[in-house]
């Protein structure tokens, strides 16, 4: 079902943003390619999944304003991505005493491992959701 599948990607989502923590300039750039293709993978996987059951229970008569709707959202959550990452860039070079208009290596390590929370606490409010969630439209 949809809660096992979004919980398992939940996992390998962490997985991969924390190994962007990781990448380093002597890293060969195939392991790198890999990691961000994996990283790209599983946060599509999970927008589908979110989208799908978002509109799940929509009646035909009002998909296409739904549609429209969940759509707005979609391209809000990646600006408020953009911003999140930004302020987290931020608080990492305060954190390690930096300069924020030039941050280090060190600084996008500990912005990635901050970045963590927020899917931490995704995995976290998702053991609220139904286990049969998206069963009828897996009927269907």
């Amino acid at each position: 079902g949809f809660k096992k599948v979004m919980t398992i990607n939940g996992i390998a989502i962490i997985g991969s943003l924390a190994s962007c923590a990781f990448i380093t300039s002597s890293m060969p750039i195939w392991i790198v390619m890999f990691l961000l293709f994996i990283n790209g993978l599983v946060r599509s996987m999970q927008f589908t999944s979110i989208n799908t059951l978002g509109l799940a229970d929509v009646p035909q008569t009002k998909m296409g304003s739904a549609s429209s709707l969940a759509s707005t959202g979609t391209q809000l959550s990646m600006a408020l991505g953009i911003a999140v990452g930004s302020l987290s860039l931020s608080l990492a070079t305060l954190i390690n005493n930096g300069d924020p208009n030039d941050p280090n290596i060190l600084d996008f390590r500990l912005s990635f491992l901050l970045i963590l929370v927020l899917p931490i606490w995704g995995l976290y409010r998702q053991r609220t959701m139904s286990s049969n969630a998206g069963d009828e439209i897996r009927k269907k």
